[in-house]
């Protein structure tokens, strides 16, 4: 066999190795830093059934989210799951909030941070309605030092709810997944198709000069 016909295979060997290395998936998992809070900017509201002035609040918690997981193959995008809720109480008509939320990843690591605006009502929490705007927030897109990147989209629109509380809910589409490093198995695959090679080729030439 000659040496040049062991190059397709050494080749071909390096090739597949790279591409396994590359089709690794990326595990995401919710961890702390996933606060969020919310306020209103005017919730001083006058009801003429108490004829005193009355107050209307919104709250936001993201607790909840800790602990979600999924994993992701590159282009790949999760289902939706729960970020935070609004809690709404007191008496509002059209009051307006705004929201910074934050949704952190302790695996593989990073965060998105977040601002929207809305305006809810609500009759002691019992009867609400709201809208919820990101704006161009609504897509963030996370890039690791490592090379993964990802993008976050959060959920918008408006909700009418029979009770006080509403969920705004996330999910995450894998952009691009970090190079994995060729393993040293195919290295040494290479380099030892290299050395049998290189044997043959000085067999044959003192065989020729004898």
């Amino acid at each position: 066999m000659k040496a040049i016909q062991l190059i397709p295979g050494a080749v071909l060997a390096l090739g597949l190795s790279v591409g396994v290395a590359q089709a690794t998936s990326v595990d995401f998992a919710v961890g702390a830093g996933t606060t969020a809070s919310a306020s209103c900017d005017n919730c001083t509201t006058y009801s003429p059934w108490f004829g005193s002035f009355q107050y209307a609040s919104i709250d936001a918690d993201a607790s909840g989210a800790i602990g979600t997981s999924f994993d992701l193959d590159e282009g790949e995008t999760s289902g939706w799951f729960d970020f935070f809720s609004l809690t709404a109480s007191g008496i509002a008509l059209d009051e307006s909030y705004s929201v910074h939320a934050t949704l952190a990843f302790a695996e593989p690591g990073g965060f998105s941070s977040t601002s929207g605006s809305g305006e809810f009502s609500t009759f002691f929490g019992f009867i609400s309605g709201g809208s919820l705007d990101w704006g161009s927030d609504q897509f963030n897109t996370v890039s690791l030092a490592d090379g993964t990147e990802y993008t976050v989209e959060l959920e918008q629109g408006s909700a009418i709810l029979l009770g006080d509380t509403a969920t705004v809910r996330a999910r995450v589409t894998l952009d691009s997944v970090a190079p994995v490093p060729l393993p040293a198995s195919a290295l040494l695959l290479l380099a030892g198709v290299g050395g049998l090679g290189a044997m043959r080729l000085r067999k044959k030439q003192a065989a020729a000069a004898a």
